[in-house]
C-alpha cells in the first residue's frame, strides 16, 4: 500500500515538475524567439505570430479531440497520466502568460538577448521536461499522440511518425516565420529531443529487454497487442533447476520503456528482466 501511495505520489510530482518546466521553456523562451521545435507548441507559437491567439487556446482547441480520439482507439493505454499532463501543460502555460507576460527572456532588462542563447536553453529546459513527463508514462500530447494514431492506422513506425508529425510543423514555421526561424526550430528540435533521451534512460536512443516469467502468454499478448512491439521468444531453462522457461527479447524506444516496465511489473511482480543498450538497431 505504501509502495502504492509513493509510486502515485512520485508520478504526480514529476508530471507537474515536467509540465511547468515545458510551459516555462515555451512562454519565456521559444514563444517570444518565434521558435517552433515541432509539438502543439510549435503549433501554438506559429498561430501566435501570425493571428495572435493565446497558446493556451491553441493548445485546448487541438489536445482535447485527440485526446478523444487516442481514448478511442488505444482505450487505458491513453489513461489518467496524459490527460492529467495535457490539463496540466495547458494551466501552467495560461499562468506563466499571466505573470511573465509573451516578452520572454529575449528582452530581458530591455536588451535582446542572443537568438541562440534562447534556441540552447529553451531546447534543454523543454526537453527536461518532457523527459520528466516521459519518464512516468505521461505524455504532453500533440505530435506524440498525433504519430500514435499514424502508426495505428497506417503502420508507420511510432518514430517515423513522430519525426513526420514535427518536420510538418517545422516546415509550416518555415513557410509562416522564415527560413531562418525554421532552421533555429531544426537546432532547438534536435537539442530536446536528446536531453529527453538522457533524461529517460541514457545516451542511446533504444534498449535491449529480456524478459523470463511464468506468465510468458500474458506478457507477450501485452507486448503485440497494446505496446505493438515484436520480438523474439527463446527457449531456456534455469541452472539450478533445469525448469524450463520462456524469454522474450524484443527491442524498445525509450520513450515506451517506462510503459513496458509497469506492464511487466502489473503482470509478474517475480519477473526477471534484464535491460542493455542498444545502440544500433537494423531492420524490422
Amino acid at each position: 500500500l505504501k509502495e502504492g501511495i509513493f509510486k502515485k505520489t512520485y508520478t504526480i510530482l514529476f508530471l507537474i515538475l515536467g509540465n511547468f518546466l515545458t510551459a516555462y521553456a515555451t512562454i519565456h523562451f521559444l514563444l517570444p524567439a518565434k521558435i517552433s521545435p515541432g509539438g502543439v507548441s510549435g503549433i501554438a507559437t506559429i498561430l501566435y505570430h501570425i493571428f495572435n491567439i493565446n497558446p493556451v487556446i491553441t493548445m485546448a482547441v487541438i489536445n482535447v479531440p485527440l485526446i478523444l480520439i487516442s481514448i478511442k482507439l488505444f482505450g487505458k493505454r491513453y489513461g489518467y497520466k496524459t490527460v492529467l499532463s495535457i490539463a496540466l501543460l495547458i494551466l501552467f502555460t495560461e499562468i506563466l502568460i499571466r505573470v511573465l507576460g509573451t516578452e520572454g527572456i529575449l528582452h530581458e532588462n530591455g536588451q535582446k538577448m542572443d537568438l541562440m542563447l534562447t534556441v540552447i536553453y529553451g531546447g534543454i529546459i523543454s526537453g527536461v521536461g518532457i523527459g520528466l513527463v516521459i519518464k512516468v508514462g505521461g505524455s504532453t500530447g500533440g505530435t506524440v499522440i498525433i504519430a500514435s494514431i499514424i502508426n495505428k492506422l497506417f503502420k508507420i513506425p511510432i518514430g517515423s511518425s513522430l519525426a513526420l508529425a514535427d518536420l510538418l510543423v517545422v516546415l509550416a514555421a518555415a513557410f509562416s516565420l522564415g527560413v531562418e526561424t525554421a532552421l533555429y526550430s531544426i537546432i532547438c528540435l534536435f537539442i530536446t529531443g536528446r536531453v529527453v533521451n538522457v533524461i529517460t534512460e541514457g545516451e542511446s536512443y533504444a534498449k535491449m529487454v529480456y524478459i523470463i516469467s511464468d506468465k510468458y502468454d500474458e506478457i507477450k499478448k501485452v507486448l503485440i497487442t497494446d505496446m505493438e512491439l515484436g520480438g523474439t521468444m527463446i527457449k531456456s531453462s534455469g541452472m539450478f533447476t533445469d525448469d524450463a522457461k520462456n524469454m522474450i527479447i524484443t527491442v524498445v524506444h525509450n520513450r515506451k520503456l517506462s510503459e513496458l516496465k509497469s506492464y511487466i511489473k502489473e503482470i509478474d511482480r517475480d519477473a526477471f528482466v534484464i535491460i542493455a543498450e542498444a545502440d544500433q538497431v537494423l531492420g524490422e
